[in-house]
Parts: C-alpha cells; structure tokens; sequence
C-alpha cells in the first residue's frame, strides 16, 4: 500500500522571555504588541501561512521554548506553538525539553522541574500515560504513534536537576535499551520514524567559545547508532541556533533546526531566525525528505531563505542517492535539448533525485557538472533554479 506524505512544520529555540533585556537576546516577548504584525515573529508567522497557504500535518519543536526558565516565556511560548499548529490545520504537536526550560540554576528552587510538570496540562502531550514516561527518570521519552509515523520524543535535559549537572546532557545505555525495546513492539509497517530531542547528537563546533553548555548528549552516538539500526527516516534537534542538515552513518539525517526567533549565536554568523516545513514521502521502500525554510527579518516578517551560506530555501535528503549518477543523467538531460538551455521544472520531472540532496551535496553536485560539463543552475540550486544552462567556453 502506498504511504501517504507527512508534512511536518519545525518551530524551533523560541526563547520566549517576559521583559526586554538591555542587549537584546530574543526578538519574542510576552508582552511584545501583535501589531505592527511584522515586527511580532508569530503574528508575522501567520501572516505567512495564510498568503501562502501552508499547511502541515503535524508541528514539532525541539525545546527551549522559554529564556532563562522564564515562567511566563514557557507559558507563552507554548500558548505560542498552540496558536500556530491551530493555523497549519496541524492535527498533532508537541516539543521537547531544552535546558533553558529547566530551572537549574534557581538555587532557591528544590525541583528544577516543578513549573514545566505542572504549567500546561498539554505539555508535552495530552496523554497522562505519554506525559508520565516523558518525565520519568528511568525513561524520559515517550513513543507517540499514529496511522502514519512514529515519534520518538527524548528529554535531553532531564538529568539538569542542579547547575553542575546542566553542563552536561547525557543519555544512558538502559535509557536507550528501552527506547529500542519499546520501539520494536510497534507495528512499524510503512510509518515514517522520527526522532525529537534538544541538544546535539553529535558534535557541531561553536562559533565563539562561550557558548558551551551542554551542546552535546554525552553517548549521543550510541542513541543515533540505535536509531539507524531501526531505519529511523528522521533525527530533528534545536540547542544550536544554526541549522545544519547531515548524515549519521548510513545516510540517517539529523536535522538541527535554529531558532525560531532567538538572537543568540545567530548574530555571530549574520545568520536569521528560520522557520521549516519538511515533507516525508516513501518511493520504492525508501524515505526521502523536502525542506522549505523561511527567514525572519524584524519589520520585514518571514521570506524565503536567500542567504544560502547561512540555510538554503530548498534542500533535502534521501536514504539512497548516487551523485555521480544523478550528474550523468543531468548532462545526458540537456544534452538531448536543441539549445543548451532547459527548464529545472522540467528537469525535475524526469529526474526527481535532484530535489533530495542535503546542502553538501547539493555543492558538490554543483561543482561537479561545472568543471565537468560546464553545467549551471540559474539562480543557483540552494535557492531554487529556474534553469539550467551549459555555459560557453
């Protein structure tokens, strides 16, 4: 049976405060005004979906909804989410657990989770027994599971109990035993596999050395190498504030997603605050993924990506790929043209593979039918092509 599109919508590091601060480090705050719309990243947001008429399935975010473990930025910040996943027409949300949602620093505070347990019946999920596995110690993940994919949501925080042990987000071979045992009791059929959580996998160098705190999930590779092993189709994590999209091994992608509307780190690189919608589609067995990424400029609201350094408007990825091969079908493509000019539209069409290549690959790729047959995308391929061209020598 032919598995059907998921749609997925990435809202990502709100940072959500309430008071501005005086260097300013989020552009959401509780009280920031909805008008005018375009300077308010939500409001702008829904500006966006209903002009473009975008829609997705489900909304995830992979945590640090709130700034500093401001009470008020997580209340609204998921009040926020919320609003969103109800103008996608999203039928599921959901986020995980970032360390700025955690009050690991408040000495006075005895349980650094006290307030996000207990703010929002909903949060993560409104599910007692899902939400009771989330928060558990011995688990701290839950498995959601519909008629069309499996989510596998892990708490990277949840040993951020005091200061000290925020400095370093871990997973344990026990924890991972278990997600795996949970995982294979499922009826996995055709349903597409994703992975949620907040900090990194793997390791993703800074840009300045002081942003060190917990970047990286200590036996983070052990928790991927389970994932691969059961075909996961998807990995998506926050903490970062640059998005980044690469494989692990055996082409599993995991996707950091920035931020949705924080300043920090981003500023360092002139990067933007970025919004993603991601489609999932099965062909011949295999996954293949679409993302679309949006912009946010204060004043100007949410675009198209156009600084493909920083994160292309279009990529991709796909479990089975060959660059080599997918470079002579595009050559032997434009040679059979009368002029040596075509449609990517066109090209796209017999050859869909050129959709589905990470942001690497897609350079690669581009470098590759330059040198070799002095093939160019116009405008270049990050940033969605309307031709392709042979250049003169």
């Amino acid at each position: 049976m032919e598995t059907e599109d998921l749609i997925i919508a990435i809202v990502s590091d709100l940072h959500c405060r309430h008071g501005k601060e005086s260097q300013i480090s989020t552009h959401l705050y509780t009280e920031l005004p909805r008008n005018p719309k375009e300077h308010h990243p939500v409001e702008s947001l829904k500006l966006l979906i209903k002009k473009d008429n975008i829609t997705s399935d489900i909304l995830l975010c992979p945590g640090d909804i709130s700034d500093k473990a401001d009470d008020q930025g997580l209340s609204t910040g998921w009040g926020f989410i919320s609003e969103i996943s109800k103008e996608l027409n999203s039928y599921f949300y959901t986020s995980s657990v970032g360390n700025h949602d955690v009050k690991s620093r408040d000495t006075s505070n005895k349980n650094p989770f006290s307030y996000i347990t207990s703010f929002n019946d909903d949060f993560p999920i409104n599910d007692g027994a899902l939400k009771d596995s989330f928060w558990s110690t011995e688990k701290s993940y839950f498995v959601y599971e519909d008629e069309k994919f499996i989510l596998l949501n892990f708490n990277s925080s949840y040993n951020h109990i005091d200061k000290e042990n925020a400095l370093l987000s871990k997973i344990t071979d026990e924890i991972i035993s278990k997600m795996k045992h949970e995982l294979l009791e499922k009826k996995i059929g055709n349903k597409y596999l994703i992975a949620l959580f907040h900090h990194h996998p793997k390791p993703y160098a800074n840009i300045e050395q002081l942003y060190k705190d917990g970047d990286i999930i200590d036996r983070g590779d052990k928790l991927l190498e389970m994932l691969n092993e059961l075909n996961f189709d998807l990995v998506i994590h926050g903490h970062k504030h640059i998005p980044k999209l690469d494989f692990f091994i055996s082409r599993l992608p995991v996707f950091c997603s920035g931020s949705f509307s924080s300043l920090m780190n981003i500023k360092d690189v002139s990067g933007k605050n970025t919004f993603h919608l991601i489609k999932l589609s099965k062909k011949s067995g295999f996954t293949q993924g679409l993302i679309n990424t949006w912009e946010y400029t204060k004043g100007h609201g949410w675009m198209k990506a156009v600084n493909d350094i920083f994160f292309p408007w279009t990529t991709g990825f796909s479990k089975k790929l060959d660059l080599d091969d997918l470079e002579s079908k595009i050559a032997n493509w434009l040679s059979k043209k009368e002029k040596p000019l075509g449609y990517f539209s066109e090209l796209v069409e017999d050859i869909e593979g050129i959709n589905y290549l990470i942001p690497n690959e897609q350079d690669e790729l581009t470098k590759k039918l330059l040198i070799n047959h002095s093939i160019e995308f116009i405008p270049n391929l990050k940033l969605g092509p309307k031709m392709i061209t042979i250049q003169k020598k």
